[in-house]
């Protein structure tokens, strides 16, 4: 349970850092931040966003994501783990997943620190913005499991206490 809050506290603050830190990412050209830069289709759209909220911002954000990656891949983590009736040796399929998130993220914020770097193609751009999407897929598939199986707990803890 220890590990479960630390790894909870720890994606809080990175979530709040990021979202201090990043402010200014948010422009016309950007309207949502570094989500803009995770989701563009082409380089030309990458480049707007990298000029308007400028490359060294960018960078930060993705230096500090590097760091919410480790928080929130813990907390993945040791959430599942504490959901699980079975806590035997042998991680689960759900365990080991909650790894896939996080390495994804890794290639996606390293693909964008090329793109700010120097002009990439599209397909470089395209492949970041599909790991963007299948790395908040896992994540949503995830925490609606953790979320679904926390709530089922509780009332099936109630029912049988009450």
């Amino acid at each position: 349970m220890k590990k479960f809050l630390v790894s909870l506290l720890a994606t809080v603050c990175m979530m709040l850092v990021l979202r201090w830190q990043g402010q200014s990412l948010i422009t016309p050209s950007s309207p949502y931040g570094i989500l803009s830069l995770e989701l563009a289709h082409t380089y030309e759209e990458a480049a707007s966003v990298i000029q308007a909220a400028g490359p060294q911002v960018l960078q930060s954000n993705i230096w500090l994501d590097f760091l919410f990656i480790i928080a929130y891949t813990f907390f993945l983590f040791y959430s599942i783990r504490l959901l699980q009736k079975d806590n035997s040796a042998r991680p689960s399929f759900l365990l080991r997943s909650t790894l896939l998130p996080g390495l994804l993220d890794m290639l996606e914020n390293t693909l964008m620190l090329l793109a700010i770097a120097r002009p990439q193609p599209d397909i470089v751009i395209l492949l970041t913005r599909y790991t963007a999407i299948a790395k908040f897929a896992i994540a949503g598939l995830l925490l609606l499991y953790i979320i679904v199986t926390a709530l089922l707990r509780l009332i099936f803890a109630k029912k049988t206490n009450g």
